[in-house]
């Protein structure tokens, strides 16, 4: 349960980052997936 409630904020904070713009660590840059951002691609669906 824990371990979900972690993983939840985790994912929470690295959407609400992109969200909002700020510049992110290099650790949570998603990188290039088919030539755009990952996260990007995921939203566009």
């Amino acid at each position: 349960m824990l371990r979900t409630l972690c993983l939840l904020c985790i994912v929470a904070a690295v959407w609400c980052t992109y969200n909002v713009g700020l510049p992110v660590p290099d650790a949570w840059d998603w990188g290039d997936v088919d030539g755009q951002d990952y996260l990007t691609s995921v939203r566009n669906q």
